[in-house]
């Protein structure tokens, strides 16, 4: 590839800008849409071809100065070169593509809802932890870039993440996160070579483990990263669950119970199913003392409890909010048992497409499709897709 100028198309999934030439199709990272770009072909292998930008030659009138000096040395971070509602454009286009690309599904999705902090936003980070210093990969992983504050991490985790180093000649870790409780304290769990740890940060206390950090039972559970856009996603929910009018609920993947609230409405029997014990357990406990709610957690992998109920029980509604690889088994037995109504919560387009083309396979309609910047800077997408039978 020579010299001359390049033309930036779209900026496409995993936060790449989409250049070509003869030979095709080149990822350009920190690029942004129309922009003219001289680039640097890197050397790869196999797989696509990349490039580094050598110098911009008409930049996008979008384009900002990133907010962290590690922007670009980092590979947590993709889209800070972006102007935020440039960021929320980026990300629902992204989201039509993937669904017309990949479950053959035309539609034009809802507006990107905004973080309600674009920065200093995380509620928990999860940093690699290597020769006694923690940070981010860069994004080919080559390294690590060590850091003692994230930009997008509250300010209670970026207090810690510099006394984090001090646990490291004791433990043998490779991974800590540290995880801002409801209750305000941080938990950090420290994870590798097959051992996992678990402090409290009390600082001014000294511990076994040093000072500031005592070891504690207490276990991490899965929980929104974003508090401020997770009551957004609550809100969001809990009226499409009253929309369609249902009065029984199965709620698949519920965690310790962050939906389950908003779909335990009065009158309305909400059957949460949870694979992971401990969350099961902090979900069963949060809804016992409730008069109104009426909520039955069930400790079982979803799959499984499906596969069980599936000759046995239709409910008015469906909500499963799956891990990045989606739900392609679950969603199968769901296009058997056909419950009306699905509203499915993803973090990944690409799992997400597949799984509705299953459903489409099936019968079932998407009635909308709409996508929550829960990662802003970052090209994740978090998005709720309703259905209908």
């Amino acid at each position: 590839m020579g010299t001359g100028t390049y033309n930036i198309e779209k900026i496409v999934g995993g936060g790449d800008g989409l250049a070509r030439d003869r030979a095709g199709v080149i990822f350009v990272p920190y690029s942004l849409p129309g922009e003219k770009v001289e680039l640097r072909l890197l050397p790869a292998r196999k797989g696509p071809r990349r490039a580094a930008i050598s110098r911009i030659v008409e930049p996008s009138q979008s384009r900002v100065q990133p907010n962290c000096p590690l922007y670009g040395r980092c590979g947590g971070c993709s889209l800070q070169h972006a102007e935020y509602s440039l960021q929320l454009e980026i990300k629902k286009s992204i989201l039509a593509e993937t669904m017309a690309r990949i479950a053959k599904i035309e539609i034009e999705p809802e507006a990107c809802v905004p973080s309600p902090l674009a920065y200093g936003y995380r509620s928990r980070v999860r940093l690699a932890a290597e020769k006694g210093k923690v940070g981010y990969y860069s994004r080919g992983k080559e390294k690590l870039v060590p850091l003692d504050e994230c930009a997008l991490a509250v300010e209670q985790i970026n207090r810690v993440i510099p006394l984090i180093k001090g646990l490291l000649g004791t433990v043998r870790a490779s991974s800590a996160e540290p995880i801002l409780r409801e209750d305000g304290k941080v938990l950090l769990h420290l994870s590798g070579r097959g051992e996992e740890r678990n402090y409290l940060f009390r600082p001014g206390e000294a511990g076994a483990a040093g000072p500031d950090w005592i070891r504690t039972d207490l276990v991490p559970t899965f929980t929104q990263v974003n508090p401020g856009q997770n009551e957004n996603l609550k809100r969001m929910v809990g009226r499409a669950a009253e929309e369609t009018g249902a009065s029984e609920v199965l709620e698949l993947f519920a965690g310790s119970g962050n939906l389950t609230g908003r779909l335990a409405r009065r009158g309305v029997k909400v059957t949460a199913v949870e694979s992971d014990p401990a969350a099961a357990e902090l979900g069963r406990r949060r809804f016992s003392g409730s008069s109104e709610a009426r909520v039955d957690f069930v400790n079982a992998p979803a799959r499984e409890y499906l596969a069980e109920v599936r000759d046995k029980a239709r409910p008015d509604l469906v909500v499963l909010d799956p891990p990045r690889l989606g739900a392609k088994e679950e969603v199968a037995l769901l296009s058997e048992i056909k419950p009306p109504h699905i509203l499915y919560i993803s973090c990944d387009p690409a799992t997400l497409a597949r799984d509705l083309a299953i459903l489409a396979a099936a019968g079932y309609g998407l009635e909308s499709l709409t996508p929550l910047d829960m990662f802003a800077q970052t090209a994740h997408i978090e998005c709720v897709a309703r259905l209908y039978l």
